[in-house]
Formats: structure tokens, C-alpha cells, sequence
């Protein structure tokens, strides 16, 4: 009995699975999503023809489909987006400024729940008032690359107002894999031009399009 209660107690630290995860806070906006950039690893697909020159002139031959599945990690990048129009702005009237602090957690769990990736940025944000309404119509971005190996996973995103106390967070599946054959693409990703005065982006590289910045949406979401 000594042992079965030994082992119902470590049962107890293990991380459930993912649906056992206990809920998130919802006081604020959190969205998250994975854009898969490529798998390491081979990937060719197509007919394999073979040609050769004889007395009889040219001859082709048709050899079948040529098929090479991906074996190596799926390369992606994590997003989070929150509104910064449900952060908490401290206001200074004398020194005419503004001020918001928050901090943006990801984590990926792998199918039984334990954090297998974590990263945390803390964000503070100032400026003068007469800048303050432009920020707030924009969003609060963090953005960071990661390598998964083939699995199935869940994304987590916290976002915390480090001033008025609050925090939202979100979850969302995740099952790496490969393409449709010759169309190799996650899914569609709406986006805006990146604008300094209202978006804040964290991010480990430049999210971009022919030269210029720009801000993801990540709602709605196009499959």
C-alpha cells in the first residue's frame, strides 16, 4: 500500500493531458498561432522518368510516382497578439506621458502536457499623451522561432497587465506534418502595414513583406 500511495503521489506532479490542463485566465484578449516556414528533411514528389538514346532513337520510360515523406523537425514561427487597448495606461498629467507594462509568456506542451518550450518578454511602453490614442488602437506582437519534432502539441499564451493585474490567456492544438504535395503552406495569414506609432513588436528577427514591415492578424483565422 506503501508503494501504491508512492506512485499515486508522483501521479499527481505528472502534467495530464492537454484537455486536463486547468483553465486560463480570460480578463484580456490573447490570441496565438504557429506559422509553419519548412520542415528539415527531403520532401520531392512528381513521376520519375528515365530517358536514354539507342539504335531506336530516344526512348522514355516511366519509372512511377517518386514520393519522399519529411523526416526531420518542423521549423515555425509563434505568435501572440493582444490589444493594447485592454492593457491598464498609467497617465501622468504633470510630465505629460503615459505608461503600460505588460508581460507575454509562450509555452508548448507536448501530448501529455509538459512544457517541452518556453519563452517570456516583459514589455513597458511610454510615450507622450498626445500619442497615447494611436497606441492603443494598435496591438502588442511577440513573435519568437521554433523547432518542433514531429508531434502533437498545444500552444499557450499569457499576456499580464503588470499594473492593473489582469491577465488572458489561450490555448490551441498543434500537429506538425507536411504539405499538400507541391503546395507547401500552413494556412493564410492576414496582414497590415506595421505602424511604429500604434503596434509594439517583440520579435527574435523582422516580420516582412518586399522590404516593408508588417503586423499579422490572427483573427479570424483562414484555414
Amino acid at each position: 500500500k506503501a508503494s501504491e500511495q508512492a506512485g499515486a503521489d508522483a501521479d499527481v506532479d505528472k502534467p495530464g493531458p492537454a484537455g486536463q490542463l486547468p483553465s486560463l485566465p480570460a480578463d484580456l484578449p490573447v490570441h496565438t498561432r504557429f506559422i509553419r516556414i519548412s520542415s528539415r528533411g527531403s520532401q520531392t514528389f512528381g513521376t520519375e522518368r528515365r530517358v536514354g538514346a539507342g539504335r531506336g532513337g530516344i526512348t522514355e520510360v516511366d519509372g512511377g510516382a517518386n514520393f519522399e515523406d519529411t523526416t526531420g523537425p518542423t521549423r515555425g514561427l509563434l505568435f501572440v497578439e493582444s490589444p493594447l487597448s485592454a492593457l491598464h495606461f498609467d497617465i501622468d498629467d504633470n510630465a505629460g506621458t503615459f505608461q503600460a507594462r505588460a508581460r507575454v509568456t509562450q509555452i508548448v506542451r507536448n501530448a501529455s502536457g509538459k512544457i517541452v518550450w518556453q519563452a517570456a518578454k516583459a514589455v513597458t511602453l511610454r510615450g507622450p499623451l498626445r500619442k497615447l490614442e494611436l497606441r492603443r488602437a494598435g496591438n502588442l506582437y511577440y513573435l519568437r522561432e521554433v523547432q518542433l519534432p514531429a508531434g502533437q502539441y498545444t500552444l499557450e499564451a499569457v499576456v499580464e497587465d503588470l499594473i492593473a493585474g489582469k491577465s488572458g490567456g489561450v490555448r490551441e492544438p498543434l500537429r506538425t506534418g507536411r504539405g499538400l504535395p507541391g503546395f507547401d503552406v500552413s494556412d493564410a495569414l492576414l496582414v497590415r502595414p506595421f505602424n511604429g506609432a500604434g503596434d509594439r513588436f517583440e520579435a527574435d528577427q523582422v516580420f516582412g513583406y518586399d522590404g516593408d514591415a508588417i503586423s499579422p492578424l490572427l483573427d479570424p483565422v483562414y484555414r
